[in-house]
């Protein structure tokens, strides 16, 4: 059987991961505060790998503030390392303070070189008491962040070889048809409902072919048993109801030797980070009551952690995944429904992860 292939961090606990700050930065959270400039430069090299780059300021201090930090799941699993290298070339040093209004609960002085040091936290005793406390980042001069190596898609869609099927592309699509790879999509909307929620037309709707795209749900997919050799997915397994009764449901279509392709966000480093990852029992629990849409309690758990008025009219995420919880359930899909292994790649704070499951 195969089993997982990931990437674990150099020297880390990969169970506990704090947040993508980089993404935190691209979309304005409130929970941001910056104090001078935090601008994201894109990329650099380090280690052999590609890591994403958050510059802080020109020169003087600075500061970056991330308030509420106790409601993180870093707190939450008393996480030391944050995941995070800084840098500088001018001798700046990092001050790292746990702060409850007023009061310093803790802090720690890094002095920065040019090659990237990691920051770490010390979890005092009685921190736990504290009502509210924010992680504070005051930087003496300029430097630079290094938040999570990058994630590379690419072998995906080498994988996605022969007949296949996108999932959820929009308008759009990732996997496109060539002389190896014939390509079906499916999408819930029709072209008419994309381009009503499309004014502006930010996504194409009005620009995509839709001639090679079937309406319908991920869970009724309209082509023959064990025809397809590859399922591609794209931030739509976090959308379904049933998971577990997708995956089966998928496995039927397959071919012997194909495989699901997937990329799923990542509940601690997206905007889901206040969540409660979902289980693999609540999982079983709905392939057992054969549930395919959305209940009243998803809607009522998505509109409370997001701090919005209850509707039950928009598409949500339904479930929520991690590095943690992710491996037990491709290990049930290996064992239960009828997939002859799987590869889990992830890294650390990135705002998503990839899955494979073989057929």
């Amino acid at each position: 059987m195969r089993r997982s292939s990931t990437r674990p961090t150099r020297g880390t606990d990969i169970t506990g991961s704090p947040m993508n700050l980089f993404d935190l930065i691209t979309r304005k959270d409130p929970r941001v505060e910056v104090r001078g400039t935090a601008s994201l430069s894109g990329k650099t090299k380090w280690l052999g790998d590609a890591w994403s780059v958050v510059d802080i300021g020109d020169k003087g201090s600075q500061q970056l503030k991330i308030k509420r930090f106790h409601e993180t799941h870093a707190f939450k699993t008393r996480d030391r390392d944050l995941g995070w290298y800084a840098s500088a070339q001018n001798g700046a040093v990092v001050k790292v303070r746990l702060v409850s209004g007023e009061k310093k609960l803790w802090e720690a002085a890094v002095q920065l070189a040019e090659s990237p040091r990691p920051l770490h936290l010390h979890w005092p005793v009685g921190i736990g008491l504290a009502d509210q406390f924010d992680l504070v980042l005051d930087f003496s001069d300029s430097a630079q962040l290094l938040v999570h190596r990058r994630l590379n898609r690419s072998f995906l869609y080498d994988l996605a070889k022969g007949r296949g099927l996108e999932i959820g592309p929009g308008p759009r699509p990732q996997i496109v048809n060539s002389e190896r790879t014939s390509v079906l999509y499916l999408e819930e909307l029709t072209q008419e409902e994309w381009a009503a929620t499309d004014g502006k037309n930010k996504y194409g709707a009005n620009q995509a072919d839709w001639s090679q795209y079937v309406i319908g749900p991920a869970s009724s997919i309209p082509v023959d048993d064990a025809s397809l050799d590859f399922i591609f997915s794209s931030h739509v397994f976090e959308h379904l109801a049933n998971p577990l009764g997708h995956l089966v449901h998928w496995r039927s279509k397959l071919k012997a030797g194909g495989v699901v392709l997937a990329v799923v966000p990542d509940m601690l480093s997206c905007k889901d980070y206040m969540a409660r990852a979902s289980t693999l029992d609540e999982l079983v629990g709905e392939l057992k009551q054969g549930i395919w849409t959305p209940q009243a309690h998803h809607y009522q758990r998505f509109s409370e952690y997001r701090g919005q008025r209850l509707r039950t009219d928009r598409s949500i995420h339904v479930h929520f995944y991690t590095s943690s919880n992710m491996p037990s359930i491709l290990e049930h899909a290996t064992r239960h429904l009828g997939y002859r292994g799987y590869e889990f790649v992830h890294e650390r704070n990135h705002k998503d992860f990839h899955f494979l499951l073989y057929a």
